[in-house]
């Protein structure tokens, strides 16, 4: 049986927890991309040496956090430590039920993909990705039924503040009291493995 990875302890850090703004965009996106490069299930699906440059996929990433901001089908949390964002959380809404955005917009449609999505699309394992997002929307809906329901999209934190309570915050706050029904699932560490890799997804 394959041990669990040991990290060295850091101390607790108390981040401030609130929703971004146009201006933390890019700030944002760069610590999705950092994170991601050494995501454990993201390199299966895009190994680095396959991945366009880190400005590009930035670029790419603030602006789908531009086009999510002009909708009204998720949340944006962001963990700020001092005056850095270190961390980000999505909450999306189902957009296949029946669901109630805020006044005056409308769900995110599809965006029409510009050059740099083509260049950041290349090298992607396209079954694994649709195979983890098919299963992880399958049970999302087995839990919730025909009830409409947010869900954590995505949680990242800055390699350099992970192991130290960032995650904790922004899941926590979710989408505040009052909120339609909430599902969660975090691809978390077991073993040193991430539930999609445990549940044999891929």
């Amino acid at each position: 049986m394959p041990s669990s990875p040991t990290h060295e302890k850091k101390p607790r850090l108390q981040p401030l927890i609130s929703r971004i703004s146009v201006e933390d965009v890019e700030a944002a996106a760069t610590v999705q991309v950092n994170a991601m490069g050494s995501h454990t299930v993201q390199l299966r699906i895009q190994p680095l040496n396959k991945r366009p440059s880190v400005a590009t996929q930035v670029k790419i990433k603030a602006q789908a956090f531009r086009d999510m901001l002009s909708a009204g089908n998720n949340r944006i949390i962001k963990a700020v430590v001092g005056q850095q964002v270190v961390g980000i959380a999505t909450w999306n809404l189902v957009s296949n039920k029946k669901a109630v955005v805020e006044d005056g917009k409308t769900p995110l449609p599809p965006r029409k993909r510009t050059k740099e999505d083509e260049e950041a699309l290349e090298g992607v394992d396209v079954e694994i990705r649709r195979k983890i997002g098919m299963t992880s929307a399958g049970l999302r809906n087995e839990t919730m039924g025909d009830s409409k329901y947010w869900y954590l999209g995505l949680m990242v934190v800055d390699p350099a503040y992970q192991y130290q309570g960032i995650g904790q915050a922004p899941f926590a706050m979710g989408l505040g009291p009052g909120s339609c029904r909430v599902v969660g699932r975090v691809s978390g560490i077991k073993r040193g493995r991430p539930t999609v890799v445990r549940k044999k997804w891929i």
